[in-house]
């Protein structure tokens, strides 16, 4: 067997025991947080220019490609970065005209229009809706029936039986105007009793406010960032 190797570059020339000379190319595999030189076709990169991360990605001959680290556009996920990220784009109710074109034609595919959900205050659900779509609301108002079964009531002090004066004439005790000069009484009788009794009492509205408040049925949370995947 007869074995011939010649180099340049990246790429060698090996010719097998027929004498039939094949190009093979030497591709090499980089991690720096700046990209190669002169890279040739299929050249991989581990990119280390982001803190968070490292992504891995292969030269097509044009630019270099992240390869597919099996996320699917439009997979979400919660996490406490503050911004886009590896094409990771935060729900924040942004228009979709702000994002790049690439981006653009994924979200409309995904079906939003105009502008990405807001996920602020929102929490996360499958409830049959139009997916993407924030419905419902943090808070509520209660109705009537819905209130704690109690009965209002109540009773005024017991003034118990007394005597009052019968005054029959010109002038009448039950009269508001003060007696004047020939204004004349008989007093009937002083017997008559009142017997013992009570008064009925009108409660007060249940809200004295004047106006039903909401209540905030908000659970306890965990403050993160809501992202949709639809790459760079």
């Amino acid at each position: 067997m007869f074995f011939y190797l010649t180099m340049s570059a990246q790429e060698v020339k090996a010719i097998d025991n027929k004498g039939t000379i094949t190009k093979i190319r030497n591709n090499t595999v980089t991690t720096s947080d700046a990209q190669p030189t002169n890279p040739l076709e299929s050249d991989v990169w581990f990119d280390t220019s982001l803190s968070e991360t490292v992504l891995a990605k292969v030269w097509d001959g044009n630019t270099w490609k992240k390869i597919n680290n099996n996320n699917t556009i439009g997979d979400v996920k919660s996490g406490v970065q503050t911004a886009d990220h590896n094409g990771w784009v935060k729900l924040d109710g942004r228009l979709i005209n702000t994002l790049s074109a690439t981006q653009q034609q994924r979200a409309t595919a995904l079906g939003f229009s105009g502008s990405l959900p807001n996920a602020t205050n929102a929490y996360l659900t499958q409830n049959g809706a139009v997916l993407g779509s924030v419905t419902g609301t943090n808070t509520r108002t209660i109705a009537r029936n819905q209130l704690p079964q109690f009965t209002l009531g109540g009773t005024t002090n017991d003034a118990g039986s007394h005597t009052y004066v019968d005054v029959k004439g010109s002038y009448s005790a039950s009269s508001n105007a003060p007696a004047t000069v020939n204004h004349w009484a008989i007093v009937n009788n002083i017997a008559a009793t009142i017997p013992s009794h009570n008064h009925s009492i009108t409660t007060d509205n249940i809200n004295n406010t004047g106006s039903q408040q909401n209540l905030d049925i908000t659970p306890a949370f965990l403050s993160v960032n809501v992202f949709i995947f639809i790459g760079d």
